[in-house]
């Protein structure tokens, strides 16, 4: 003989019956006023059903369970007329998914009644539905079991949709990348299985859109293949991240997925890496109208897409191409930022980035730099990323990365004609934060000035030369006024100190022929630079020896070497002054 029920089992089984009847009655209410055509009525029935739901709170799963059978099966009964089943359908889609995450069995039940919106209803009204349903699910909830239901309500009602498609689905995408963004952010490491659930049913989106576009006549396509485009850099990103990877490794494999849409996009990856693509994507999905435009505020992550895209091409004939061309090279180079100076991607990805970069440069020969005017424009976003590398530079852990990315630094530097180099180079001097960064690209410069004086039997300029001692005077005598900071400027000073020792004694030797440092410069080093810097580095110098310490030894020890190239600087001064 059976165990007689539990007090909680006969209070849930009394509250399943009570509910159950609550919402027969409600549901039934609204049926008839929107039968007999009693809008107002029938719009408070709906809300009776609304505030049943919510009510519910913290009710068991079989309570839970037996409300959604009930709502269920009245939207599968005759007595559901068009009217009526439109009605509930702004609300019930936002009410129920709360129900999503109670069981399998609530799961199960909350994805039936949104199909069952999606066939009776507009297809155009249920995709705004299901969209506000789902921005007002992030105010409340960032488990991603919570939105599944959702995003495929919103993969099936894409496909459903009739005409307008490219505006109706442009409408949905941001709503599609807030929840993403709010996912992965908050989400519990735990749960990996759940996450990489959430991310391969936002995947299935693309390919929903990418059957849409299909069916559509050739002229038509353009539009809505370009949206897929955006869509499908902007989840490649995003999947790419570091905070995302560390969290789901395993979602690596949807890069494979999204990858297989490349060919239907049209996506060529050599005018994805210059950028040519994501711009021309961008004027198709905008239009000339684009300031308050939904989509463009997560441009960034399609434009960083657009560098990781590399799945599927000839690698080998892309490199070829840009090694042939300066113009797109500089392209390629500039887009490349988004990568070094993110700090979404994993070091792995920086680290593949430059190996590409590399790749690029090592087979150019000097032959193809010319000094094109028309590609000056590219400069900035050369200087964005050359400063990106610096970061890899400075902040990687791998001995090997940041070799490999100082390589690739030097390399681009070279590929760029020599005033532009030397304006790069000075900038970035000019926007360094880092005391021995600074002092690494004063010594580029050296090496510049040096190359330059093996030229100059030639009857090449001295063009590095003059500017080189304008940098000097920059670090010795910071435009900002006063004397440099010590010890934090110790590095910079040293080095400048190095390259206009190089330049004295090249001067002196009479190896720089037609040099330009004059005796009036000789005069101006000397009493504007050279002096002052020794009386101040002589106090420091006494002023730590007498506090003692070992910071201030430190301090002290740093002095030595600065003050021997300092005081062989005087010395070539006052020696060329004395042959003037």
């Amino acid at each position: 003989m059976a165990d007689p029920p539990s007090a909680s089992e006969r209070t849930n089984r009394s509250s399943s019956s009570t509910i159950c009847s609550q919402l027969s009655a409600a549901l039934q209410i609204c049926s008839k006023h929107f039968t007999s055509g009693d809008f107002s009525a029938g719009a408070m029935a709906v809300s009776e059903v609304v505030r049943i739901l919510n009510d519910q709170g913290e009710s068991s799963p079989s309570v839970s369970e037996v409300s959604l059978a009930e709502i269920f099966e009245f939207l599968s009964s005759p007595a559901a007329n068009e009217m009526t089943v439109d009605a509930l359908a702004t609300e019930l889609p936002r009410v129920v998914v709360k129900f999503a995450g109670v069981s399998e069995d609530c799961s199960k039940y909350v994805e039936k009644i949104i199909d069952l919106l999606i066939t009776a209803c507009n297809p155009r009204d249920m995709l705004s539905i299901v969209c506000e349903a789902l921005d007002s699910q992030i105010k409340v909830s960032t488990i991603p079991i919570d939105f599944l239901v959702l995003l495929r309500g919103l993969s099936k009602v894409i496909t459903a949709v009739r005409r307008h498609h490219f505006q109706q689905i442009k409408v949905a995408l941001p709503v599609v990348f807030k929840v993403i963004r709010a996912i992965s952010s908050e989400f519990d490491e735990e749960d990996e299985a759940s996450l990489l659930d959430f991310f391969r049913t936002v995947t299935e989106i693309g390919i929903s859109i990418k059957s849409v576009c299909e069916k559509l006549e050739e002229e038509k396509k353009e539009e809505l293949r370009a949206l897929l485009s955006l869509y499908t850099l902007h989840l490649l990103a995003f999947f790419s991240t570091n905070n995302l990877t560390n969290k789901v490794p395993s979602c690596v494999c949807l890069v494979k997925e999204l990858s297989m849409l490349f060919p239907f996009c049209g996506l060529s990856y050599s005018r994805l890496i210059t950028g040519d693509t994501v711009e021309s994507i961008i004027r198709v999905v905008c239009g000339e109208d684009d300031d308050d435009d939904d989509l463009l505020m997560w441009l960034p992550w399609a434009k960083g897409g657009a560098c990781l895209a590399a799945a599927g091409e000839d690698i080998a004939s892309l490199f070829d191409e840009l090694r042939a061309n300066p113009a797109k090279r500089w392209e390629a180079v500039g887009t490349l930022k988004l990568i070094f100076s993110s700090t979404n991607y994993s070091w792995k990805i920086k680290a593949d980035t430059v190996e590409f970069l590399l790749n690029i440069m090592n087979a150019v020969k000097d032959a193809d730099r010319d000094n094109d005017a028309a590609n000056l424009f590219l400069m900035p976003s050369l200087f964005a990323s050359l400063e990106g590398l610096q970061k890899v530079m400075m902040s990687s852990a791998d001995a090997t990365l940041r070799k490999k990315a100082f390589s690739a630094f030097r390399k681009v530097l070279a590929d760029i004609p020599g005033p532009q180099r030397f304006d790069l180079l000075k900038a970035l001097i000019t926007h360094s934060s880092s005391p021995d960064m600074i002092g690494l690209l004063i010594d580029l410069v050296r090496d510049e000035v040096h190359k330059e004086g093996t030229k100059q039997g030639d009857g090449a300029s001295s063009y590095w030369t003059e500017n080189a001692l304008g940098l000097v005077e920059m670090v010795l005598r910071p435009p900002k006024g006063g004397p440099p900071s010590f010890p934090q400027d110790g590095v910079p000073v040293l080095a400048a100190l190095n390259l206009y020792r190089f330049i004295l004694i090249r001067a002196s030797s009479g190896e720089n022929l037609g040099s330009p440092v004059t005796a009036s410069q000789l005069r101006k080093a000397y009493t504007d630079w050279l002096i002052p810097l020794r009386k101040l580095v002589t106090g420091l110098q006494v002023s730590t020896e007498n506090e003692g310490g070992e910071l201030n030894l430190h301090v002290e020890c740093s002095f030595n070497p600065l003050q021997l190239v300092l005081y062989r600087c005087i010395e070539l001064v006052e020696n060329c002054l004395k042959d003037r």
